[in-house]
């Protein structure tokens, strides 16, 4: 079975397209593009032939859509031209949505979509275009691609329920963004009372400044991990990215780690994609054997870590009541009692053969079942 897989906008090192890759390995040869701003060149390795097409980010907005478009031109021009049994596309082009749907459709080709994000929310995040013309632009390319699509793959639970209540024929999975290995929790005396904040985020997180402004005068340090400091003049600790298995380290000897910050737009609705987000760093942690500061406004993790006792639920408009639970649970038996849960259901947040699997398993019924409906 020839794999081609599409991570538009994706480098090539990351965790869930790649994870996606070598997967597929297991049914047969994989072309993987990826998205590259330096000089790569095609390379060949473990039944992967890695294909970089280039495209650099850029301060003018109309420069770099057109550079872009010329970026996402290229794919496609590999699309019309490729010869392949599954076409595996992670999120999608921005300039042009829908082009590898038509292209693909016309070769009668099996697709299978991953969507990282809400795409009605996420769609031209940041341009300054109104929020209602925006959304109802993108629900349109959202429920073509939801029809257009053989196959469906969700980070969120909600978000494939929505889905399916576009397409209700949808044969779709939920894949949450698993860690890629286990680190069996230490105790707390071999952890450093510190809380870590991994990547980055454009959100406003006002108030989670002032909470770990507090955290810090408790004795507290707080480390930025992967990006500058996204706390303003908050003296925090600042680490640049570091490989998957050096962060997973250094999160398994920390305190806690935090996903905070403001889901509301300017009219005080809900971002759905916010709200019902399941992040890479929340299942890192988890897998690090760390716990989890969330906000009660992030749902989806919000839920699990109430169902799994795993981490700590803030309400972030309440400044001092959040920062003594934290300091407080830090200080108790409670602390362990976390530990404990997270040793005990540490397996649901990672992959493992069983998972590995299961996603596999998905992948061969569909192509079958989509064969025998094209061609049988």
């Amino acid at each position: 079975m020839k794999s081609v897989v599409v991570g538009f906008l994706h480098r090539k090192n990351d965790k869930r397209v790649l994870n996606t890759v070598k997967l597929l390995t297991r049914l047969g040869e994989v072309d993987y593009l990826y998205w590259s701003e330096g000089e790569d060149i095609p390379t060949v390795m473990g039944g992967v032939n890695f294909i970089p097409f280039f495209h650099r980010l850029q301060q003018n907005p109309i420069k770099m859509w057109n550079d872009r478009k010329t970026y996402e031109k290229n794919i496609m021009e590999f699309l019309v031209n490729s010869d392949a049994d599954l076409y595996y596309l992670h999120h999608f082009a921005t300039t042009r949505p829908l082009a590898a749907y038509r292209v693909l459709s016309k070769k009668n080709a099996l697709i299978v979509t991953d969507f990282h994000e809400y795409v009605p929310e996420q769609y031209l995040e940041g341009v300054s275009i109104p929020r209602s013309i925006k959304t109802r632009y993108a629900n349109h390319l959202y429920n073509t691609m939801l029809r257009k699509t053989d196959g469906a793959v969700f980070v969120s639970r909600k978000m494939l329920e929505m889905a399916s209540s576009v397409n209700s024929s949808l044969r779709s999975v939920f894949v949450p963004n698993y860690a890629l290995g286990l680190r069996i929790p230490v105790s707390r005396a071999s952890r450093r009372k510190e809380i870590v904040f991994v990547g980055k985020t454009t959100r406003k997180m006002n108030r989670e400044i002032e909470i770990l402004r507090l955290i810090m005068e408790c004795g507290f340090t707080v480390t930025s991990l992967g990006s500058e400091s996204n706390f303003g003049d908050l003296k925090t600790n600042v680490m640049e990215a570091l490989p998957y298995d050096q962060m997973m380290d250094y999160i398994s000897e920390s305190a806690f780690t935090i996903i905070s910050y403001d889901v509301f737009d300017k009219k005080g609705n809900p971002w759905l994609n916010m709200v019902y987000s399941m992040p890479n760093k929340f299942f890192d942690s988890l897998g690090a054997g760390t716990p989890v500061i969330v906000a009660s406004d992030f749902k989806e993790m919000a839920r699990i870590i109430q169902k799994n006792k795993i981490g700590i639920l803030i309400d972030r408009n309440e400044i001092k009541r959040s920062v003594d639970r934290i300091v407080s649970l830090w200080n108790s038996a409670d602390y362990d009692r976390l530990l404990d849960s997270i040793r005990s259901t540490q397996d649901e947040y990672a992959w493992d053969t069983d998972k590995e699997e299961s996603f596999l398993y998905y992948i061969r019924t569909l192509t079958e079942s989509i064969k025998r409906g094209k061609y049988g």
